[in-house]
């Protein structure tokens, strides 16, 4: 699959076996120049709507997803600016996850003094002010580690515009059997009524053999010689068992002037 996206370093990155995982993956990468963004703020630009960036001095000319990586330990002022620059990307409604790599084997790398502890403490005090910013941190293992995540995320970005997610509230909508014996001309009739809750297939068929048209229905229903009680039970009438309930909802579905009423 081809991503759609090119991954942007600020030009004073210089990261070898980065770049050359990257290059693996088949990750296109370039650098730009902004004093906007994090000094270490990796964004990804999709190629979709841009070919090429308009202005490198602009945040809303990139893709509103920036990556933080910090490929050793960060200092006190990193960690400062990353809080000052957090707050402007939620702000710009930036979407951020900040990258440790190999975080941990850093600090256990350090000798085990007071300022080391230190330095832990600071990290971690960081690290649930960033939580409680709403921003996620992630801590690899390696730099191969690091460019999986970059890929992984990419991946998903790309496939995003073209996934629909279900909503709790979407009706799905019934379709005629492939074997449906309903006549071609009334299929879309047909599916119409069918999508009426309680209406089968069995029921349309007998219903169509009466209005085989939602004109025919429409005119029926709107004719001023008939009572709503007939109207109803035209349709209830049809079946071996009265259909009063079910006849009484396909009534209100094309007759109700409320677009408020409840089938």
């Amino acid at each position: 699959m081809e991503l759609e996206y090119i991954v942007y370093f600020p030009d004073h990155f210089n990261n070898e076996e980065l770049f050359a995982n990257l290059a693996e993956l088949k990750i296109c990468y370039q650098f730009y120049n902004s004093s906007i963004h994090h000094p270490q703020a990796i964004l990804l630009h999709r190629t979709r709507y841009s070919k090429k960036i308009i202005s490198q001095d602009h945040a809303q000319n990139f893709s509103k997803v920036a990556l933080i990586y910090y490929p050793s330990i960060p200092s006190t002022e990193d960690l400062q600016q990353t809080l000052s620059t957090l707050s402007v990307y939620a702000i710009n409604n930036i979407k951020t996850l900040i990258i440790l790599e190999g975080i941990d084997d850093h600090l256990e790398s350090l000798s085990l003094t007071e300022k080391t502890n230190s330095v832990r403490d600071t990290i971690e005090e960081w690290l649930c002010q960033i939580f409680l910013k709403g921003v996620d941190c992630i801590k690899t293992d390696s730099t191969k580690h690091t460019v999986n995540i970059i890929h992984r995320i990419l991946t998903i970005l790309t496939h995003s515009p073209y996934n629909i997610l279900p909503s709790i509230f979407k009706i799905p909508s019934k379709k005629l059997q492939t074997t449906s014996e309903i006549p071609e001309g009334s299929k879309l009739w047909a599916e119409q009524l069918i999508n009426i809750p309680g209406v089968s297939e069995q029921k349309v068929g007998k219903i169509i053999e009466k209005f085989p048209n939602l004109t025919s229905l429409m005119e029926f229903y709107h004719c001023t010689e008939k009572s709503s009680k007939e109207k109803i039970d035209t349709i209830a009438l049809m079946f071996e068992r009265k259909q009063k309930k079910l006849s009484s909802k396909v009534y209100k579905v094309y007759s109700s002037d409320n677009p408020n009423d409840i089938v």
